[in-house]
């Protein structure tokens, strides 16, 4: 049965046991999700008429994760304190890493702090912020900005948009929701 399966992760080794899988995931993930960091996108620009959205799949996986007792971690190519209010604003729980300004008389500058989060980026802020020797066991993204951080884990979920991203997670067999 669905519940009795076992996902291997890229290296061969057994993750776990499973358990039912949570919206939007056609098969369970490891039940071994405890007490891990993981990385997933918290809040996505839909389009520029509708301007934020959150995607129920997303919200779904975060719920199902922090129940687990897992840390979960968002890194935002956007500005923190935009990335911060989306959060605040849908409900969102987790730690952030975003786009850091300097501050200079109380007021935000046009200096950005390194690492950034964006692409590679992603992989220092990563190393830096949350874990320097081990890899997120679970990372989430929806373009193929995110695919560095995607290769870095155990456990790559891809939030379908149609994209480019969508398509190569299908290839790798990768979760897609």
């Amino acid at each position: 049965s669905a519940s009795r399966l076992h996902q291997l992760s890229p290296s061969g080794s057994l993750l776990g046991k499973t358990e039912a899988a949570p919206i939007g995931f056609l098969r369970p993930l490891p039940v071994c999700l405890r007490r891990r960091a993981v990385v997933v996108p918290a809040v996505q620009a839909a389009d520029r008429e509708r301007g934020l959205a959150v995607r129920p799949q997303v919200v779904s996986l975060m719920k199902y994760l922090t129940a687990r007792g897992v840390s979960l971690w968002i890194v935002s190519a956007g500005a923190e304190p935009a990335a911060r209010a989306a959060m605040r604003q849908f409900g969102i729980d987790g730690r952030l890493v975003g786009v850091r300004s300097f501050l200079k008389n109380g007021m935000f500058t046009s200096e950005l702090k390194i690492p950034l989060p964006i692409i590679e980026g992603k992989v220092e802020c990563v190393k830096k912020f949350i874990d320097q020797k081990n890899a997120p066991l679970l990372a989430a993204g929806d373009s193929m900005n995110d695919l560095p951080l995607l290769e870095m884990a155990a456990i790559k979920v891809v939030v379908d948009r149609g994209n480019g991203l969508a398509a190569l997670a299908r290839e790798r067999g990768w979760f897609v929701i």
